[in-house]
């Protein structure tokens, strides 16, 4: 599983929607991913998302051990008139004690509901992906509220399906969560003071 890391010098205030995290998605379509959101220290609220000034980082996780062509056209993404100075591609650890940006009614999430979403979506990912390796399909993720609309989520499993869910992020209904560790909360934090409500919502 890797981890891409991409960072902007934004050359002016950029609006950061849904539609331009869906498009970053969108490159990498053939592989099973998560994108968190934009994430920078100078952020201001706005009706149709939030706006960041000066830097901006992207985090991308990939469910593959090649980068292929992903990093390439990554790369060509233009931010605040800018494209990316900084790249990074790494091997990341899975953790299985992680944050996500939701609203609250995500909180209400029925167990029954999170059980079905693992085993329809995440167990034939997991076939796919480790083919005739052997894995334990065993995945529970046990999610508790910790600030405003922030959620702290606790992986149960088996070590394989806690790494995929570490690349693909919480996929339960209609939410698509990426999985942020303790060195984010800083800035997920500022972010969630930002923005909220239907904001939150996104498939990342």
């Amino acid at each position: 599983m890797l981890e891409i890391v991409l960072r902007w010098d934004l050359k002016s205030p950029t609006l950061v929607t849904e539609e331009l995290i869906q498009q970053i998605s969108q490159m990498l379509e053939d592989v099973p991913h998560s994108v968190s959101h934009v994430l920078g220290k100078r952020i201001y609220a706005s009706e149709y998302g939030y706006y960041i000034v000066k830097d901006a980082t992207i985090k991308v996780r990939l469910a593959t051990k090649s980068v292929g062509s992903a990093l390439k056209r990554l790369l060509k993404t233009s931010l605040g008139g800018a494209f990316p100075y900084y790249s990074s591609v790494k091997v990341f650890q899975p953790f299985s004690e992680c944050y996500v940006l939701a609203n609250e009614n995500f909180g209400e999430q029925p167990i029954e509901s999170i059980q079905k979403a693992i085993e329809e979506y995440y167990f034939p990912l997991a076939q796919q992906i480790y083919r005739a390796n052997f894995v334990k399909y065993a995945l529970i993720p046990v999610v508790k509220p910790y600030k405003k609309t922030i959620y702290k989520v606790e992986l149960f499993g088996s070590e394989e399906m806690i790494a995929l869910a570490n690349a693909v992020g919480l996929r339960v209904g209609r939410f698509g969560l990426f999985l942020y560790g303790n060195s984010d909360l800083n800035l997920i934090t500022k972010l969630s003071q930002k923005i909220g409500g239907s904001k939150l919502e996104s498939v990342h």
